[in-house]
């Protein structure tokens, strides 16, 4: 592991325009001004990318560009998810796993699982993911209860 990841991004190859000065911060020139308050630092992306690093073993590619947001503050003030009324829970919720089987793509996440708004549904669908994927899971191991 690089213990100094947050360096990294001011050493990036001169001669590729893309990354020549580092990843782009929405902050920076040319950013979007709604995401100015949520810029983050290097040092931010580079602590994200060690513990990314640490906990699975890989090295992460450098970003374009990085945000964050506080879903919390004004004109928000918090953010959740229910299911409309009428909606087979069921059948989206397996069906958001991979909206086309034919495009390597999946979403997982407590949006659209059936425990919204607490990591369990978080957990739940990024495990059926990796299930789908077809990873067994660990000896003793199950994020899922049923």
């Amino acid at each position: 592991m690089n213990g100094d990841r947050g360096t990294r991004f001011t050493a990036k190859q001169a001669g590729d325009p893309t990354f020549a000065s580092g990843p782009r911060f929405p902050s920076g020139e040319g950013g979007d001004p709604h995401w100015a308050v949520q810029s983050t630092s290097a040092s931010m992306v580079g602590e994200l990318q060690r513990q990314l690093e640490e906990l699975h073993g890989v090295t992460p590619p450098d970003p374009y560009s990085a945000a964050w947001m506080d879903w919390s503050a004004d004109p928000y003030g918090g953010a959740f998810n229910t299911w409309n009324v009428g909606v087979d829970v069921s059948t989206v919720a397996s069906s958001i796993l991979q909206p086309d089987t034919s495009v390597p793509l999946y979403v997982c996440g407590e949006a659209y699982s059936h425990d919204q708004g607490w990591v369990e549904g978080a957990l739940d669908t990024a495990e059926q993911v990796v299930e789908k994927l077809g990873v067994e899971a660990p000896p003793g191991g199950s994020f899922r209860s049923s």
